[in-house]
């Protein structure tokens, strides 16, 4: 279900009445190196989070390919992966900052770490994330603007806050159980956080609270994911990718890697889980 207010999305609480079911094919899915694994959450001060504490935890990994641009050369995508928290986020610079010599990319990136700062100064069993995206936005003063989505796995559901066209897939046996909605102004202007007084406020984010099962894989990402890749070939290359691979946390094969990718495939589960980010390929307008 969904509550608009006041122009902007607020809440949304997903239940198995509104799944969202998208049919695949098969389709063969090249090797993909380049990912990380987190094999344990880690406290502050470098301890292991017990998994009595939670039942299921976080293995991530990410791989980001940024568009060739020798002026930009960290692409304007980024993300983070906070195994303390069992959180992750990705951002998305709006390109159209270009045309005032801005690279927005440094905004997301500076988002991002913040964000993870916010992310790790929380209580552990409390987590705010509106608070987090708050905290985050308020201590970054960086120009230009982006899109943000922070998802953390909690006591078995998938909570998120969201702020543009980045956004999640929740893939259940073999089929798409939740897509995360987008917010935009208009056609290719999504929301966006950002300085400028005419960029949107944390308080406009989506807040979402999808349930999450073992065996579930959630893929996260920006809008070069989902605006080049249908859903369905997204599920066909995750079922392809862990039949070939087997749930090896540190590799999953991804299709399509000659797009410029920054991705967070996820499978969640009580040992694995994963991730990808995707960098946009063509410039948003700011708003």
């Amino acid at each position: 279900m969904y509550q608009f207010t006041r122009g902007y999305w607020r809440k949304d609480v997903y239940t198995d009445d509104d799944s969202e079911r998208s049919e695949i094919r098969s389709s063969k899915v090249p090797r993909l190196s380049g990912f990380k694994s987190v094999a344990e959450a880690q406290t502050p001060n470098g301890g292991v989070l017990h998994k009595s504490k939670r039942n299921m935890i976080l293995k991530a990994g990410s791989f980001y390919i940024p568009k060739k641009n020798a002026l930009k050369p960290q692409g304007e995508d980024a993300h983070f992966i906070c195994p303390q928290q069992q959180a992750f986020g990705v951002a998305d610079g709006v390109g159209g900052w270009v045309k005032q010599g801005v690279d927005s990319g440094e905004y997301a990136r500076e988002l991002m770490k913040n964000s993870t700062i916010a992310l790790q100064a929380e209580p552990e069993d409390a987590v705010d994330l509106e608070r987090v995206l708050r905290v985050a936005c308020s201590n970054t003063n960086a120009i230009g603007s982006s899109t943000a989505c922070i998802m953390q796995l909690f006591n078995e559901c998938l909570h998120a806050v969201n702020v543009g066209d980045s956004g999640f897939l929740v893939i259940r046996d073999g089929k798409i159980f939740y897509s995360s909605p987008i917010q935009q102004h208009k056609f290719n202007c999504p929301y966006q956080l950002g300085n400028n007084p005419k960029c949107d406020q944390p308080n406009s984010a989506m807040v979402l609270k999808v349930p999450i099962k073992l065996g579930d894989v959630i893929v996260a990402g920006t809008d070069g994911l989902f605006d080049n890749l249908y859903k369905h070939e997204i599920v066909e290359d995750v079922i392809q990718g862990t039949r070939f691979m087997g749930v090896d946390p540190q590799l999953v094969p991804w299709m399509h890697t000659t797009h410029h990718s920054n991705v967070i495939v996820c499978l969640p589960s009580r040992r694995h889980q994963r991730w990808l980010d995707s960098i946009i390929l063509e410039e948003k307008k700011m708003i």
